[in-house]
């Protein structure tokens, strides 16, 4: 009797086949591991990576499940705080923007009083300068009508300084001295590009 077979068959079941059986569990479970690990190393990089691989009723398949509702809890809170804090900034700006424009308001009427009784002092006296403070003026006002909310270039902000001087060395006379200093080198390309 040939016991060959039987040895093979014995082989096949006894060996073979608890080897292919414990490769095929280890590889779900590594595969799975390894895959929830480089999940957890993405979190290091500020990254939150749902994992869409959440079959199994084992314990990693319980981890996989309970790491993407952290995911999903901890995404709905960033979002939470980020909207928050946008919220809080669009308020903290509106507050500034109302601050500023109280405040464009109340010195304007003011300065503008200021401006015009200065220039009508000057009309008899000496026109040709009454004409410069109506230009610095109006240069001024010109100035702060159209360009409130919206960013500059340096040289129209110093002419809009300029020209205030000019106004107040009007009404104040010899009082003010200004020493212009130029502590900023401004580069060809830079000035070419209107800044």
């Amino acid at each position: 009797m040939n016991k060959f077979p039987i040895i093979l068959l014995l082989i096949f079941v006894n060996v073979i086949l608890p080897v292919l059986f414990v490769y095929l569990i280890n590889r779900s479970f590594t595969k799975r591991i390894t895959k929830l690990s480089k999940v957890f190393q993405s979190v290091n990089n500020e990254q939150l990576i749902y994992m869409s691989d959440e079959r199994g009723k084992d314990e990693i398949g319980s981890m996989i499940r309970n790491y993407n509702r952290m995911v999903e809890r901890t995404n709905h809170l960033i979002e939470t705080v980020y909207k928050s804090k946008i919220r809080e900034q669009e308020i903290i700006v509106g507050r500034k923007n109302a601050e500023l424009l109280a405040l464009h308001s109340q010195i304007n009427p003011h300065f503008l009083f200021n401006a015009l009784h200065t220039i009508s002092s000057f009309v008899r006296i000496e026109p040709d300068r009454a004409r410069e403070i109506i230009i610095n003026l109006s240069t001024y006002l010109r100035y702060n009508l159209e360009n409130f909310s919206r960013l500059l270039s340096l040289k129209d902000e110093l002419s809009q300084v300029e020209a205030y001087i000019n106004i107040e060395k009007a009404r104040f006379g010899d009082k003010i001295k200004v020493i212009y200093l130029s502590l900023i080198h401004i580069s060809e390309p830079t000035r070419r590009r209107g800044i």
